[in-house]
């Protein structure tokens, strides 16, 4: 998609912005201020334009996975995204969560605004399709069109913006902070929490998955328990690998490792980054290394070979 998208001149001309202007009543920035942004150089309007107009073709899709889409929003993206923040709320209520001092959210709501926010700035809206919002008791997710935006630079530093004119009306509306720190502030929701949020890019889809703060990694016996299962299947795993199929933190991912090493279900094998857990049943044939291979790899490796 052209870096100018949202500045390209809309296939559609007959808009109206009665939505946007009464979402704007009250903040800081006006209509009159942000009408000169809405066209282009020949006084058309543009595709920033279609997106906060009544006629605005994208739409947020909710999605549980136990009873089907929930919400279909329409109109102006400002007023999509308030509509879509509600509708999660009602389905993601403050509740009595054990281990935790009141109610909170099964699903943190800091994260899940900036995910939503996040998927608004960077969304490539030249697909034509919604950005769909699906969650089921362990994990939410928000898919948002198109990939990495210019490389993953973005992802690593939260540098790029898709729509930079958008990420600055939503700066000026107060409802981001600071433009390039949606990803920053996702992770530092689950700062603590024994779990961590996922990021993944296949190429046409950016996906934020955010895990519930009940989910069953965030119990030590679960994490061994699904270790357990990954370890029989994958017959070795890193630190890595292990926090990312969790969604748990490197910490609290190794912590369950080392467990099952000391149970004598495991053992590991190299030092610091490198470090290589096996399952402890080598005699099996369908084993994708032997010991002796293994041995061999740590010393290469020790010895920068």
């Amino acid at each position: 998609m052209d870096q100018r998208f949202e500045r390209e001149t809309s296939s559609v001309q007959e808009l109206s912005f009665d939505q946007l202007k009464m979402f704007l009543e009250g903040t800081a920035l006006k209509y009159n201020t942000l009408a000169s942004s809405l066209q282009d150089g020949d006084g058309l309007y543009n595709n920033l334009a279609l997106l906060l107009s009544d006629q605005c073709p994208w739409q947020f899709v909710l999605v549980s996975k136990h009873y089907g889409t929930l919400r279909i929003t329409q109109g102006s993206i400002l007023v999509q995204m308030m509509d879509i923040l509600e509708t999660i709320n009602s389905v993601n209520p403050l509740r009595i969560i054990p281990g935790t001092v009141g109610p909170i959210r099964k699903f943190p709501r800091p994260a899940i605004r900036e995910s939503i926010l996040n998927a608004m700035i960077h969304c490539d809206y030249s697909q034509m399709l919604p950005i769909v919002i699906e969650y089921d008791d362990e994990i939410f997710s928000i898919v948002s069109p198109g990939g990495s935006w210019l490389s993953d630079r973005w992802v690593c530093n939260g540098m790029e913006a898709r729509n930079e004119d958008l990420a600055t009306i939503l700066l000026e509306l107060d409802l981001i902070k600071l433009k390039g720190r949606g990803m920053f502030h996702i992770k530092d929701v689950y700062h603590r929490s024994g779990m961590v949020a996922a990021f993944t890019d296949n190429g046409s889809h950016f996906t934020v998955n955010l895990p519930s703060m009940t989910h069953p990694a965030r119990n030590k016996d679960e994490r061994r328990r699904r270790l357990k299962s990954i370890l029989e299947n994958k017959r070795r795993i890193d630190v890595r690998t292990a926090s990312r199929l969790l969604q748990s933190s490197p910490y609290a991912s190794g912590e369950a490792l080392e467990g099952l090493v000391d149970e004598g279900f495991a053992f590991s094998m190299l030092r610091g980054g490198n470090r290589m857990y096996y399952l402890c049943d080598t005699g099996d044939k369908h084993f994708p290394i032997g010991l002796n291979d293994i041995k061999k790899q740590e010393t290469e490796t020790s010895s920068g070979g």
